[in-house]
């Protein structure tokens, strides 16, 4: 992967991290950011924006100099070659791909500061844990026991939230990372997981304590790369975009396919950015809403029944091995009223763990505005009435399944609570 300055945002904004208001970011006021209204994150940050919360960014590390993420990295660690250790990480974690630095900035990017992107929880802290590799153009690749190692680091260094935005081709690495998700969940942690483009797979099982993410596109249909989410007992739809996004789509219009959020450039500080796209880019507006969630003072539990209760119903009715429990709605999830959503218009080397994006970046361009089209459907009232009620059937069927499920997987894996979060004031 390459890095692309936008010039127009270089000098934009105060670049302290500084909050002005929530909706002057470029990217979202010329309506680039389509992932942020499809989960509802804008109708939410009035009821929580992730103060107080830290997410863990398991990846290739972060470009934590990046203008947009001012002040959001609070530690940053290199557990490349750790084997597994925890205490063998080293100080570092600066991002050379880019893939974790695009993951981060949909987590958390600084809001509201006239530059660049907003973010899912703008207020929440990062920690940089890296843990794969590869230079620009490249995929990102690690081991499963040096994820590990990083993922017991930042439990360990207080995270609430930790994001593995990677995948496994080797069951043996599979069963060394599901032990230190297991291990994460037990002192208090939620683990967010991509379900892996294409052939690549999490291989998480029903029983595991993880949430796993497959990737809608931007008119809320699955993603051409997605496929089955196997056995995931948690499972939850959220935006990742279509690959090939090229410098002329990747700017206001109905030609972006992809997410567009911070990138790594050639300089530590560049302030650059780009559109990508995979289930790397859906599991983290899931972790972002997490944080928003843990803020209000939810427990681990209570927030993974909130965001899967509360997911708006795809596909065949019920959770259902494509979309889960259905796509992410933040908003519905905080109880935060909210315009109706309305949906518009690479091989892993053998026994690796890589990154679970595809396809090269796009640059990014924040010039114009994005066309919204709508149009009016009139239906009879004794069809609405009937699907209203038809409606109230379905929910009710699926908190009945989901119920199940969480009982099932916290009976295999008790949560120990740690003491009692409450919200910021």
């Amino acid at each position: 992967m390459a890095a692309w300055p936008v010039p127009a945002l270089a000098s934009a904004g105060r670049g302290d991290g500084t909050r002005r208001r929530a909706a002057d970011d470029p990217a979202l006021v010329q309506g680039m950011q389509w992932n942020l209204a499809q989960i509802g994150a804008p109708a939410a940050w009035p009821r929580a924006t992730g103060r107080g919360v830290t997410v863990a960014v398991v990846d290739s590390g972060i470009a934590a100099g990046h203008p947009d993420l001012a002040g959001a990295v609070t530690q940053a660690v290199d557990c490349i070659g750790a084997r597994g250790d925890p205490a063998r990480c080293r100080p570092g974690g600066t991002d050379t791909n880019g893939h974790g630095t695009h993951v981060a900035g949909i987590i958390a990017a600084r809001t509201g500061n006239g530059r660049g992107i907003a973010s899912v929880a703008p207020d929440a802290k990062l920690l940089a844990v890296r843990v794969l590799d590869g230079c620009p153009g490249c995929p990102a690749t690690g081991s499963g026991l040096d994820v590990a190692a990083g993922l017991r680091w930042a439990v360990a260094r207080g995270a609430d939230v930790v994001n593995l935005s990677l995948s496994t081709t080797d069951p043996a690495e599979r069963g060394t990372i599901e032990a230190a998700v297991a291990e994460a969940w037990q002192r208090g942690v939620i683990v967010v997981a991509a379900a892996g483009n294409g052939s690549d797979s999490t291989g998480f099982a029903a029983g595991d304590p993880v949430l796993v993410v497959t990737a809608l596109q931007r008119n809320a249909s699955l993603a051409p790369y997605d496929r089955p989410l196997r056995a995931s007992g948690w499972a939850i739809a959220a935006p990742g975009g279509v690959q090939g996004d090229t410098a002329a789509s990747c700017r206001p219009g109905p030609g972006q396919r992809g997410i567009v959020s911070t990138f790594a450039g050639a300089t530590a500080t560049a302030d650059d950015y780009a559109c990508l796209a995979g289930t790397s880019m859906a599991a983290p507006h899931v972790a972002g809403a997490a944080a928003l969630l843990r803020s209000t003072g939810m427990s681990p539990p209570e927030v993974v029944r909130r965001l899967l209760a509360t997911a708006r119903d795809l596909g065949p009715p019920g959770p259902d091995p494509f979309y889960g429990a259905g796509a992410l709605d933040v908003a519905r999830a905080l109880g935060a009223p909210r315009p109706t959503p309305v949906a518009e218009p690479g091989t892993p080397l053998p026994g690796r763990t890589r990154a679970g994006a595809s396809g090269p970046p796009a640059p990014a361009s924040f010039t114009g505005a994005e066309p919204r089209p709508w149009r009016r459907i009139a239906l009879p009232v004794s069809l609405l009435l009937s699907a209203s009620t038809t409606a109230a059937l379905v929910i009710a069927h699926r908190r009945r399944e989901e119920r199940t499920v969480l009982a099932a997987v916290e009976a295999a894996h008790p949560w120990s609570p740690s003491p009692a979060r409450s919200p910021p004031s």
